[in-house]
C-alpha cells in the first residue's frame, strides 16, 4: 500500500509538472516573418478601420443611388376641429357665413417624387464611386504601414537576438581566457597582473551580457504590440540579407509614382475636390421633379367609422425649380471649392517630391548596407583568426595578454557591425518596399 502511494505521487508530481512545462510553452509561440504579418493585419486596429471605412464606401453608393429613385411617403393626420373654420357669402341679404367642416376631420395619402432632372443627383453617384477608390487606397496604405511596422519589429529582435547571441559568446571566450590565465598563473607561467586584468574584464562582460538580454525582451514586446497577441512570439526566419533585385531598385522612381498608396490617396482626394466643385455648380442648374398624391378624407361629428364616407383624390404633375439669386451663396461655395482643388495640388506636387527623395535616400541606404555587410563579413573572419593567433602567442609565452583583449574586442565589434549592417540593410529594404507600394 505505501509502494502504491508512492507511486501514485509520483504520477501526480509528474502530471503536475508536465502541466506547468505545457502552459509554459504555450506561452510563446514560433513566427516567421510571412506569418507575423498575416496575423498583425488579422489584429492590428488601424487596419481594420480602413477596412470598415472601405465597407462604408459600399454603403454610402448604395446611399448615392438612392437619390435617384423615386421617393414615396405615406402620411395619416387626425384634426379635432374645436371651433370650424367658415366661408363668407356675399348675397342679397348681405354676407352670409357657411360653417365648413364637421368636428373631427382625417386624412390619410401618399406622395411620391421622383428626380427627372437634377445635377447634384448625377455627381453624387460619381462622387460615391470615387469615394470607394479612395477608401481602398486607404485600406492599402493601412496594409502596406502595418507590413512596415511588423517587419521593422521583426527584424529589431532579430538584431537584438544576434547581439545577445554575440554578448554571450565574448562572455564564453572571456570564461575560457579567464580559466587559461588561472591555470597559467598557478604554473608561473602568468603574472599575478595577467590574472587580475582577466578577471576584472570578465566582470565588466557580464554586465553587457544582462543589457543584451533586456534589449532583447524590449524588442520581443515590441513585436508582441505590433502582433496584438497574448504569447510572446518566437523569431525563426534567419538574420541574412535577401537582396532586392538590381532591376526593381532601377525602377523606384517610376514605382514610387504609380504605385505608392500615400500619393494614390491624395489623387482621388482631389478628384473627389474637383467633383465638390461641380456639385456646388449644381447650384446654379435648374432641377425638375415629377410628382404624383393619392389622398382620402373624411369628416364627422362622431366616431362611427363604419358610416364614414370616404373621398379618394389624387394628382400628378411637374416641379421645376430655377434658382434665380442666392446672395452670392453659391459663386462663393464655388470659388472656396477651387481653392482646395488648388491647395491639394501643391499638397501632390510636395509628396511627389519628398518621395522622390526618400526612394533615393532607401536606395542609398541599401547600398551602403549592403557594402558594409560584406566588409564586415571579411572583417569577423580577420578578426576571429587574430584572437586565435593571439590566444596561441600568449600561452607559448611570446605575446601579451593585451593582445587578447584587443583581439577579443575586435571581434566583438566586427561582429555586432556585421549584426547592425544587415538590419540598416533589411530596414532600408523595408522602406523602399513600402514607398514603392510592395509588400
Amino acid at each position: 500500500m505505501t509502494y502504491l502511494k508512492i507511486l501514485a505521487g509520483g504520477l501526480l508530481s509528474v502530471l503536475m509538472t508536465a502541466g506547468v512545462v505545457t502552459a509554459q510553452v504555450s506561452e510563446k509561440q514560433e513566427f516567421t516573418l510571412a506569418a507575423a504579418i498575416e496575423t498583425a493585419l488579422k489584429n492590428n486596429r488601424i487596419y481594420k478601420v480602413a477596412e470598415q471605412d472601405l465597407e462604408k464606401s459600399d454603403l454610402q453608393i448604395n446611399e448615392a443611388y438612392g437619390l435617384a429613385m423615386p421617393v414615396i411617403s405615406g402620411s395619416a393626420q387626425y384634426t379635432r376641429n374645436l371651433k370650424p373654420s367658415v366661408f363668407f357669402i356675399t348675397t342679397d341679404a348681405g354676407v352670409q357665413k357657411l360653417q365648413i367642416g364637421a368636428d373631427n376631420a382625417y386624412q390619410l395619402g401618399f406622395t411620391l417624387q421622383q428626380p427627372l432632372f437634377s445635377k447634384t443627383v448625377g455627381t453624387a453617384l460619381e462622387v460615391a464611386e470615387i469615394y470607394k477608390d479612395y477608401s481602398q487606397a486607404g485600406v492599402n496604405s493601412s496594409r502596406l504601414k502595418t507590413i512596415l511596422d511588423v517587419k521593422k519589429a521583426y527584424y529589431g529582435v532579430l538584431l537584438a537576438k544576434r547581439y545577445k547571441d554575440v554578448s554571450q559568446k565574448m562572455l564564453e571566450l572571456t570564461e575560457s581566457n579567464y580559466k587559461n590565465v588561472q591555470a597559467m598563473y598557478k604554473e608561473g607561467v602568468a603574472s599575478e597582473y595577467d590574472e587580475l586584468r582577466m578577471s576584472v574584464q570578465l566582470a565588466n562582460v557580464r554586465p553587457q551580457v544582462l543589457q543584451t538580454q533586456n534589449t532583447y525582451q524590449i524588442a520581443v514586446l515590441n513585436l508582441k504590440n505590433q502582433l496584438g497577441i497574448d504569447k510572446e512570439p518566437i523569431v525563426v526566419d534567419e538574420f541574412k540579407l535577401e537582396l532586392l533585385p538590381e532591376d526593381q531598385i532601377t525602377l523606384a522612381s517610376q514605382r514610387v509614382t504609380d504605385q505608392n498608396s500615400n500619393l494614390r490617396q491624395l489623387t482621388i482626394q482631389k478628384n473627389l475636390l474637383e467633383k465638390n466643385v461641380q456639385i456646388k455648380e449644381s447650384g446654379l442648374w435648374p432641377s425638375l421633379y415629377a410628382f404624383g398624391n393619392l389622398a382620402w378624407q373624411a369628416q364627422a361629428d362622431n366616431f362611427k367609422f363604419q358610416n364614414y364616407d370616404w373621398i379618394r383624390s389624387t394628382s400628378v404633375g411637374l416641379n421645376l425649380s430655377i434658382p434665380i439669386f442666392s446672395g452670392f451663396q453659391t459663386v462663393s461655395q464655388i470659388q472656396q471649392a477651387e481653392l482646395e482643388v488648388k491647395k491639394l495640388d501643391y499638397m501632390i506636387n510636395d509628396l511627389q517630391s519628398n518621395l522622390q527623395l526618400a526612394v533615393q535616400s532607401a536606395t542609398y541606404k541599401l547600398k551602403e548596407a549592403k557594402e558594409r555587410v560584406e566588409a564586415q563579413g571579411k572583417a569577423v573572419g580577420q578578426a576571429e583568426k587574430a584572437l586565435s593567433i593571439a590566444e596561441i602567442r600568449f600561452k607559448n609565452g611570446v605575446g601579451m595578454q593585451l593582445e587578447i583583449l584587443d583581439a577579443q574586442l575586435a571581434l566583438n565589434q566586427a561582429l555586432n557591425n556585421q549584426a547592425q549592417a544587415t538590419y540598416d540593410y533589411l530596414v532600408a529594404k523595408a522602406d523602399w518596399q513600402q514607398l514603392t507600394g510592395m509588400e
